[in-house]
């Protein structure tokens, strides 16, 4: 690589469900509060920043340092939906929060009978919140099944923005497995994409994810080798 592309830093956006101190119901949470940090730590050319969804369990306490960045009113198929854009730095790494308090102004994370449309809404509204960000980035790294529709979008709904997409699964046992008929009505898809995320005659968001994603990774080498293995 020569020196002039060495010295542009690699613009990184991670897409998770969880990150810590904000909200964290288990590991994907702990990765993702204490990885970007450490990484740009140790390799000075990359800019790595976080978005998230601005939960209810959010602490108030770090809510009150949030700078408002902006609104859109975003199409997810048939729905237009509200989704504010919030900002803040903690510890040298930037956060960004995703608000809109139909789906995410409610105690708790997940497990709510409309999960789908809440991380369809989340990851779209990260396509459409770039702009507000004053951020491109080179590569949005997407985790888990919460963001693993990133690649799907990238790939069939905003292909002009010739993003790299990286995916990197956590956990496989959740993999955001929904009937096929929200695949139009609640994900914004069209047939084509049916090869890409049906499994079975049903949805499976990680398997889109994985079929549509540039780069895919586990959090672990062991655990890619256990996954490889099964």
């Amino acid at each position: 690589m020569d020196k002039q592309h060495m010295d542009k830093p690699v613009k990184v956006l991670f897409v998770s469900a969880e990150a810590q101190p904000f909200a964290a119901a288990g590991g994907l949470g702990e990765v993702i509060g204490s990885l970007p940090a450490a990484v740009m730590a140790v390799c000075k050319g990359f800019d790595i920043r976080v978005v998230l969804p601005l939960y209810e369990d959010i602490d108030v306490m770090y809510k009150e340092q949030m700078t408002h960045l902006g609104d859109v009113t975003m199409p997810l198929s048939w729905r237009s939906q509200y989704c504010g854009l919030y900002g803040l730095c903690l510890q040298g790494v930037q956060y960004y929060f995703i608000e809109n308090e139909y789906y995410f102004k409610r105690k708790g994370l997940y497990g709510f009978f409309d999960d789908a449309e809440r991380y369809a809404f989340f990851c779209k509204s990260v396509m459409h919140c770039i702009d507000k960000m004053e951020f491109e980035p080179d590569i949005v790294h997407a985790h888990d099944w919460h963001g693993a529709l990133i690649p799907v979008y990238l790939k069939y709904k905003f292909p002009e923005r010739k993003l790299k997409s990286v995916l990197t699964i956590h956990n496989v046992e959740y993999q955001g497995r929904f009937d096929e008929s929200m695949l139009s009505d609640v994900f914004d898809l069209g047939k084509t994409v049916r090869g890409d995320v049906l499994q079975w005659d049903e949805i499976n968001l990680l398997k889109g994810g994985i079929v549509c994603c540039d780069a895919l990774s586990t959090v672990s080498p062991s655990y890619a080798q256990e996954l490889t293995q099964t």
